[in-house]
C-alpha cells in the first residue's frame, strides 16, 4: 500500500483492482484501529475532501475511507452504472479491507449513495451518516435548482447527450465549473479563503476531474433515477447534518431525508452553509465510529 505525503499529513492513497477489471481508488485517514468510516464524496470533489482535516479525524477515533466513485480521480468509469451498483463497490472494499462491520458517511451527492449503500448492505452497515445531502430524486424538492432543460436531459437517460452537455457547459477538463460558483453565502465564500482548506477543496476539485468531467456527468445522471430500494428499511443509527445558509442543498432535502429514515436525527447548523459544513464531518465521523463500538 503506497504512502505519500498530502497537505503535510501521511495518508494511504490506495488503488483496489475489482473483479471486473475496474480500478476503485480510496484513501484513508486516521488510525487503522478505529472504526471504519467509509466516505462517499461530493460533486465535483474527490476522495481527497477530508484530506486538510486528518489531525482533526484522528483526534475523533475514526478511521475515514474516502472512495473516488467511478469516473472520479484514479476510480475507472463505468459505463450504464445504476446508484445500487455502488453498494457492490463497497462491499468489495470492505472485504478487501476486511471490515466485518462499518459506517457510510455521504456528503451532497454522495449522500444518495450513502443511503443506497445503507440500504442494500444491511449486514455490513452499522452507522449512516449525511451531510448536507440530496434526498430522493422522485421528490420535487431534489430538483429545485434544475433548469428545465436539464430536467429534461436527465430524462433521456442518455450517458452520452449528457456528457456533451456537461462538456459544452463546464468544458471537457471541468475547467469552466468553478467560474459559475460566484455568489456563495459567507460562510461558503470563507473557506476559499482559508489558507489550509481553500487551496485542499480546491485539490479535490481539480483531482475529481483527472479524466474530465464524464465522472460528474454520469453521477449527476444516475442520481436523476428514482430509487429502487427503500431507506424505510434503515434501522441503524442516522445522523443527519444540514445547514441553514445551503443554497445549493436546501434544508428540505435533509427534512426529506430526515422523514425517510425512521432512526435519522436531523442537526441544523444556523451557522453553515453547504461548504462549510465540511468543517462538522471529523466529529461526525467520530460519533458513527462510536456507534459501531457500542
Amino acid at each position: 500500500m503506497a504512502e505519500r505525503l498530502l497537505a503535510c499529513v501521511i495518508v494511504r492513497d490506495s488503488v483496489l483492482t475489482l473483479a471486473d477489471g475496474r480500478d476503485l481508488a480510496f484513501l484513508e485517514l486516521g488510525a487503522d484501529a478505529d472504526p471504519p468510516v467509509m466516505y462517499f464524496h461530493g460533486v465535483p470533489t474527490s476522495r481527497l475532501d477530508l484530506v486538510s482535516r486528518e489531525g482533526e479525524i484522528h483526534a475523533a477515533r475514526a478511521h475515514v475511507i474516502a472512495v473516488d466513485r467511478p469516473g472520479f480521480g484514479r476510480s475507472s468509469p463505468q459505463p450504464g452504472r445504476h446508484l445500487n451498483d455502488w453498494a457492490g463497490d463497497v462491499e468489495a472494499l470492505a472485504d478487501h479491507l476486511a471490515l466485518d462491520r462499518l459506517a457510510v458517511l455521504g456528503l451532497s451527492a454522495g449522500g444518495a449513495f450513502a443511503i443506497a449503500s445503507a440500504t442494500l448492505l444491511p449486514d455490513r452497515v452499522g452507522a449512516l451518516g449525511l451531510v448536507a445531502a440530496v434526498s430522493d430524486p422522485s421528490w420535487e424538492g431534489s430538483r429545485a435548482r434544475e433548469t428545465s432543460e436539464e430536467e429534461a436531459l436527465y430524462a433521456t437517460d442518455d450517458e452520452d447527450a449528457v456528457l456533451a452537455w456537461h462538456e459544452e457547459s463546464f468544458g471537457a477538463d471541468g475547467s469552466g465549473y468553478l467560474a459559475g460558483a460566484a455568489g456563495l453565502p459567507a460562510p461558503d465564500a470563507a473557506v476559499f479563503d482559508d489558507p489550509v482548506h481553500g487551496p485542499a477543496l480546491l485539490g479535490s476539485v481539480s483531482e475529481s476531474f483527472r479524466q474530465g468531467v464524464g465522472g460528474m456527468a454520469q453521477d449527476r445522471l444516475v442520481r436523476s433515477r428514482p430509487w429502487t430500494f427503500d431507506p424505510a428499511s434503515v434501522d441503524v443509527p442516522t445522523a443527519i447534518l444540514h445547514g441553514e445558509q445551503d443554497t445549493v442543498v436546501t434544508m428540505e432535502n435533509g427534512e426529506h431525508n430526515t422523514a425517510l429514515l425512521p432512526t435519522a436525527r436531523l442537526t441544523r447548523f444556523p451557522e453553515h452553509g453547504h461548504i462549510s459544513i465540511m468543517s462538522e464531518i471529523p466529529k461526525l465521523a467520530g460519533e458513527l465510529a462510536s456507534a459501531l463500538r457500542s
